[in-house]
């Protein structure tokens, strides 16, 4: 059965060991094999077949390490999340700008967009969510996706820290 993508809801759809590698993929980026076996806190034979899974499933995917130093033996490859993962979105609402980021759950930023305000942000702020949550709908649209696909939000805003 292949787990379900959106919203992150196939996380619940795996197994234990399937699931605390793709936690560990998500958390940290492309890793290794072993750098997963470390950071996941299992075995190589658990980690293997659980890597299969993730890969059947279409939620990773496996490379060469571009740029490694060459050493002795095979290169390392890289395992990572895929698209159909999840995306994240980022918002950062400053005082003069909105930026709103996609990225896939294995860490690479998809597309960006800024929007310069005329005036602070402070001033007129149902008016800045409005366009924020445009801009949002616009960088979805740009990696031809919609809200369904997004796992998390996070908002940055500008406020006085006491």
């Amino acid at each position: 059965m292949r787990p379900e993508p959106a919203n992150g809801r196939w996380a619940r759809n795996l197994g234990g060991a399937a699931r605390r590698v793709a936690e560990v993929l998500r958390a940290h980026g492309p890793r290794t094999r072993a750098d997963l076996v470390a950071l996941a806190g299992l075995s190589r034979p658990t980690v293997s077949p659980a890597l299969a899974h993730l890969a059947s499933a279409g939620l990773t995917t496996e490379a060469t390490q571009a740029g490694a130093a060459r050493t002795r033996g095979r290169p390392a490859s890289v395992v990572r999340l895929t698209r159909s993962a999840g995306l994240a979105v980022g918002v950062d609402i400053g005082r003069r700008h909105i930026r709103v980021a996609a990225a896939d759950l294995g860490h690479e930023v998809l597309t960006d967009r800024e929007v310069r305000l005329d005036e602070d942000a402070e001033d007129h702020p149902y008016e800045v969510l409005a366009l924020a949550v445009d801009l949002v709908d616009t960088v979805l649209r740009e990696v031809g996706t919609d809200r369904s696909e997004v796992v998390g939000v996070g908002l940055g805003v500008p406020a006085p820290i006491t």
